[in-house]
C-alpha cells in the first residue's frame, strides 16, 4: 500500500514535471527549478528503489505482476522527462590549443554579501593568481579588501560594493575599460563589462553577470525592468523569468558579435542549464566552459556543504557559469573545492587564445 502511494506522488509530481518542462517551459519557482534541474539525480534514485523492489519479491518469491511494473516504469519516464532537454548538452569539444597560445586565467565567485568573506577569497585570488577574477554579491569590507590587498598587482579594480546580495566586483591585473550600457535591465547586482588585454596585449572582453532568481520581486524586491502594480500573481511570478531574458537580450546585444573576439561571460545565472536564458546565451554563440572538458551531470555549484552546515549534502545545481566565445580554447575548467564559506562553489579555469 505504502509503496502504490509513493508511487501515485511520484507519477504526479512527474506529470506536472514534464508538462512544466516540455510544453509551457514553466520557470518560476524554485520548486519548479529544483524539479527539472534534479531530473537525473532523482529519476536515477527512482530506477534503484524499483530495480531493489525487484530483487525484494524475488527473494520472497512473490509475483511481479505486469501492473507492478508499469506503475514504476511510468513514473521514471515521466519523472526523468527533462532529461531528454540535456542530451544536447552532452560534450563534442575536440579543439586542442596550440602549444605557444597566449593563455588566460580566470576566477568567478560569489561571495555571499551577508557575510565578510574576505580573508579566505583573498587567499584564493593569491593562491591561484588569475588574470581576471569577477566577483558576485560584493559588500563594502570584501570592496575594502580587494582595494587594500590588490592596488599593486591588478590594475583594472571596478568595485560596485553594497550590502547584502547587491554589490558587484571585477578586477584585471592588466588596465581596463568599462563598457557603459543604460539601460541593462533587471539583475541581482549591475553587470559589469570590462574590455581589458591579456599579459601579451591580446584584447579580452569580460561580463560579470549575477541575473535575477526565480522569485526574484516576490521574496526579494529588486529593479524590475517595468514596474506593475497591477499584475496578477501569476503574473508576478513570471515577471522575473521574463525580465532576466530580457536583461541577457540586453547584455549579449551590448557586448556585440563574438565572431573573431575573446569573450568571457561569467558569474550566477541563478539558472541551470534547463532554462531558457540558458539556451538563449548558447544560442548568441557562446559556449558552456565546464560542458568543454566535464560531465553534463557534474559541475555542481549551489549549495555548498559548508554553508548548509557540513551536513554532507554536497553541493547539486550547476548555476555559476563560464561561457566562452569559440576564440578561447578551455585547457583547466575546475569547480573550486572550497566554499570559502558562501553559499556558491567558486569557478577557476584557464583558456589558451586563437586570436
Amino acid at each position: 500500500m505504502l509503496v502504490r502511494i509513493v508511487l501515485t506522488c511520484l507519477a504526479l509530481l512527474g506529470i506536472a514535471w514534464a508538462i512544466s518542462d516540455l510544453f509551457l517551459s514553466l520557470e518560476y519557482s524554485w520548486i519548479l527549478f529544483l524539479y527539472r534541474a534534479l531530473a537525473p539525480i532523482s529519476t536515477s534514485v527512482l530506477a534503484l528503489l524499483f530495480a531493489l523492489s525487484i530483487l525484494v519479491r524475488l527473494a520472497r518469491g512473490r509475483h511481479i505482476s505486469s501492473r507492478y511494473s508499469v506503475r514504476w516504469l511510468v513514473a521514471i519516464t515521466i519523472t526523468g522527462a527533462p532529461i531528454v532537454r540535456s542530451l544536447e548538452f552532452i560534450p563534442t569539444f575536440t579543439i586542442k590549443a596550440p602549444p605557444d597560445a597566449a593563455s588566460l586565467k580566470v576566477l568567478s565567485v560569489n561571495a555571499l554579501g551577508h557575510r565578510d568573506l574576505s580573508s579566505p577569497l583573498i587567499s584564493h585570488i593569491k593562491r591561484l593568481d588569475p588574470d581576471i577574477v569577477s566577483i558576485q554579491e560584493v559588500n563594502p569590507d570584501l570592496a575594502n579588501a580587494l582595494e587594500a590587498n590588490f592596488a599593486g598587482l591588478y590594475n583594472c579594480r571596478i568595485l560596485k560594493p553594497a550590502l547584502g546580495s547587491w554589490g558587484m566586483g571585477t578586477i584585471a591585473k592588466n588596465p581596463c575599460s568599462e563598457i557603459q550600457v543604460n539601460p541593462m535591465g533587471s539583475w541581482v547586482g549591475p553587470p559589469i563589462i570590462i574590455e581589458t588585454t591579456t599579459s601579451l596585449g591580446t584584447p579580452v572582453t569580460l561580463a560579470n553577470i549575477h541575473a535575477v532568481h526565480p522569485h526574484g520581486g516576490i521574496l526579494d524586491p529588486y529593479p524590475a525592468i517595468e514596474i506593475r502594480s497591477d499584475l496578477t500573481m501569476w503574473n508576478k511570478l513570471s515577471q522575473p523569468i521574463n525580465d532576466r531574458e530580457t536583461s541577457i537580450g540586453f547584455l549579449l546585444d551590448s557586448i556585440g558579435d563574438t565572431t573573431g573576439r575573446n569573450i568571457i561571460i561569467s558569474g550566477d545565472l541563478n539558472a541551470s542549464m534547463r532554462n531558457g536564458v540558458y539556451r538563449t546565451i548558447r544560442t548568441h554563440g557562446y559556449n558552456d566552459s565546464w560542458l568543454d572538458r566535464h560531465s553534463v551531470f557534474t559541475g555542481g555549484t549551489w549549495p555548498a556543504p559548508e554553508f548548509l552546515g557540513s551536513i554532507g549534502l554536497g553541493w547539486l545545481l550547476r548555476i555559476d557559469f563560464m561561457f566562452r566565445s569559440d576564440s578561447l580554447i578551455p585547457i583547466d575548467v575546475e569547480v573550486l573545492p572550497n566554499s570559502i564559506g558562501s553559499d556558491h562553489r567558486g569557478l577557476f579555469a584557464r583558456f589558451a587564445l586563437l586570436q
